[in-house]
């Protein structure tokens, strides 16, 4: 997922060559040589459309080549889709949990309307669930969660069985607590066995943030974290994943199922990822419906609203598109769908550059056919 700030930064950069780049990324293991292929093309025609427009400059090229080695792209277990961006002055890169279609685009500015259906707040979500018996990752949505398999756990009872105490170590009292009862520390660490166990648990949850924090890496999704409050305390601690919801579920895990899990996430996770854009649908209806000012659903006047910093809410339809092939902004073949991609660009860069949101949403659920509808700031 791509966070607002992130996407709000890429559409104001401006620049003598700013290349974008997306494409579907094949998780089977025999598609990975076919997704380099793909790439190739695809940084092939982006070279030709710039040394068409006078902007080529090898140096900027080879560099994107260097970034994109070193990135391991198509290695990530979440990965279907990937949007590359790259200019004089940087490379970004952006891996998707989403299906993107093949798109290249070259110009003075970043092509960002592909990447908008993984703008947040999306419907995918994660839920790390942990106990002691064992710990889980689920991806989730509106529909419920599914255990991620391929994650590499730390298990508990290993790491008691390898920083077991010796049966020997003596214990004795070397304190008074508060009601004159002795008080017990290990000599030899400095630890209670009590306080010892507690090393290990940290060790335990520490093992866990990382293993989710590696599989999340680059997705923005929210991530909700269930189990008691001593193995969430540990857990905020230690993970560094930058969508954890700073409300968790203080629940057990041990024995719940997948129904359970989501029974228990969803009211945390609703009002974050549904519940802004239903809202939102629904001040567009009304105001559509009143046939007042406070909406607009005309694609032109739209633009120039949205260049007036007048836009609070963008809504805009999906790109049906299932492959859009390369066709992109600069593809003179294509003229309606080279219009409106970059109208869908223009109205996203405007009101994004005003401090406003952006949702995408089936088509339908716009009050009339078309690719937008606005709600007003005044």
């Amino acid at each position: 997922m791509v966070l607002k700030h992130e996407l709000k930064k890429l559409a104001a950069l401006e620049f003598n060559l700013a290349v974008s780049l997306f494409l579907p990324v094949r998780t089977l293991p025999d598609e990975k040589e076919k997704n380099r292929i793909r790439l190739k093309k695809l940084m092939r025609l982006a070279e030709e459309k710039a040394k068409e427009s006078g902007a080529y400059r090898a140096g900027v090229f080879e560099n994107a080549w260097a970034q994109l080695e070193k990135a391991r792209l198509f290695e990530g277990p979440e990965t279907k889709g990937a949007a590359i961006f790259f200019s004089e002055e940087g490379f970004q890169l952006f891996q998707l949990p989403l299906n993107v279609g093949e798109e290249v685009a070259v110009g003075g500015r970043y092509h960002i309307a592909p990447l908008l259906p993984a703008l947040e707040p999306h419907g995918t979500f994660y839920t790390v669930a942990l106990s002691l018996k064992e710990s889980h990752l689920f991806r989730c949505d509106k529909s419920g969660c599914t255990c991620i398999d391929q994650l590499n756990m730390p298990n508990f009872g290993a790491i008691r069985g390898q920083t077991q105490l010796p049966a020997d170590v003596g214990f004795h009292s070397s304190s008074r607590g508060s009601a004159g009862t002795p008080g017990v520390q290990h000599h030899s660490q400095g630890d209670s066995p009590e306080d010892y166990h507690q090393v290990q648990i940290e060790q335990y949850v520490h093992g866990a943030a990382n293993a989710v924090d590696e599989y999340l890496s680059g997705i923005h999704a929210p991530l909700i974290a269930l189990g008691d409050p001593n193995l969430l305390g540990y857990y905020r601690k230690f993970t560094r994943h930058p969508g954890l919801m700073q409300e968790g579920v203080d629940k057990a895990y041990h024995g719940m199922n997948e129904a359970d899990v989501f029974s228990h996430v969803w009211p945390l996770a609703e009002p974050v990822l549904v519940r802004p854009i239903d809202e939102a649908l629904d001040r567009l209806a009304a105001g559509h419906e009143r046939g007042d000012e406070s909406v607009c659903l005309l694609e032109s006047d739209i633009v120039d609203m949205a260049r007036n910093g007048r836009i609070d809410t963008l809504l805009l339809a999906e790109d049906e598109r299932a492959s859009p092939g390369t066709r992109g902004p600069n593809n003179k073949e294509n003229a309606e769908e080279e219009a409106v991609s970059l109208l869908r660009n223009v109205m996203a860069r405007q009101t994004l550059a005003h401090g406003g949101d952006i949702f995408v949403v089936p088509q339908e659920r716009l009050p009339e056919e078309g690719m937008a509808g606005a709600i007003l700031r005044y």
